[in-house]
């Protein structure tokens, strides 16, 4: 053999083994489940199931004229809770709890959220240990005076008893400050979220009952605890200044520690500009060895998404999701 192919056929030989060994790593892990458009004007949503590994895709809920939204695996990766709520009605009609299995099969849902009024699509939902969680708001009117309340609530999943964790009441405005992004701890011990429009990160102490909101000097957009409950991804920007530059903020993705403070260099970054795509923090591999980001365009007419595998370092493995419609609200809600 040739001494100049010689080296050319360790560095394939090495390449295939790279491309084996990847393809090897993610057939091993659970499918990323996802919430996109059914309709090409974004109008209902469906939950979707892609394996890292090839990409294959299949649909979990078939409901058109719904929004199923914000799932969350338990966590033996078994089952999928998410939000429902019929399309096109105001948002002041009840949203329900719903389950599918993880690989498919009929639709359980549990009703309208307990003792919930004007909960919409946005609102958060996240499984953790023995509980499921979610947010929701209802308006109401004291002394003529419009009044919103705000509330982070617990549903125990064997008595189904809920218990509400967090509220806060404030004057009704349109910019609303739904809770977002809520992530719990898998050991039962904190749940996290923010608030829309605010960049506000609020930490719940489930064993002291106490909540904490840290200042990492970082408006927060969206948060998911690491499996092991040390750590948590975030994205975000820095917070307003009202400096001239402000346009051009490096927003980014990187770590906090699980009390909320900020932990190393952010490990992706990018101008925050009208013709740039946002990132978005949305899980981790079970393993922690794979991190997903979503990539989308919040405009008000078309917004889109896609999903990508990074590294934890901040390195771009591969895409996983073709663009998709992310309707009205411009918002990606996926989990690994």
């Amino acid at each position: 053999m040739s001494r100049l192919l010689r080296p050319a056929i360790v560095v394939l030989v090495a390449v295939a083994c790279v491309f084996a060994l990847t393809a090897t790593a993610f057939a091993a892990l659970p499918n990323i489940i996802y919430s996109s458009s059914s309709d090409p004007t974004g109008n209902s949503s469906v939950i979707r199931s892609v394996n890292p590994a090839n990409g294959a895709s299949r649909q979990l809920t078939r409901i058109s004229g719904w929004w199923d939204n914000c799932p969350s695996y338990t966590l033996d990766r078994e089952t999928v809770f998410f939000l429902r709520e019929l399309a096109y009605l105001p948002v002041s009609v009840s949203t329900s709890i719903c389950c599918v299995p993880a690989g498919g099969g009929p639709v359980k849902d549990f009703g309208p959220l307990p003792g919930a009024g004007g909960s919409n699509p946005k609102s958060g939902l996240t499984v953790g240990r023995g509980a499921l969680y979610f947010a929701d708001y209802r308006t109401w009117r004291y002394r003529g005076r419009a009044k919103i309340t705000y509330r982070v609530v617990s549903v125990d999943l064997a008595t189904k008893k809920t218990t509400v964790l967090w509220a806060s009441t404030e004057d009704d405005s349109e910019n609303q400050k739904v809770c977002l992004s809520l992530t719990a701890a898998s050991d039962g011990t904190k749940l996290a979220f923010t608030r829309e429009g605010t960049g506000e990160f609020i930490l719940l102490d489930l064993v002291k009952k106490k909540s904490a909101r840290p200042q990492p000097g970082i408006w927060i957009d969206n948060v998911v605890f690491s499996p092991d409950s040390r750590r948590i991804l975030y994205s975000g920007v820095p917070k307003p200044t009202g400096k001239a530059s402000e346009s051009s903020a490096l927003a980014r993705v990187g770590y906090m520690t699980s009390s909320g403070a900020l932990s190393g260099k952010p490990i992706v970054t990018w101008r925050v500009a009208d013709n740039t795509p946002w990132i978005e923090a949305c899980g981790w591999s079970p393993d922690m060895r794979q991190l997903l980001l979503a990539k989308q365009m919040r405009v008000k007419d078309a917004p889109w998404a896609s999903l990508w595998i990074y590294t934890p370092q901040g390195t771009l493995v591969r895409g996983v999701t073709a663009s998709w419609t992310t309707g009205p609200w411009g918002r990606v809600s996926a989990t690994w």
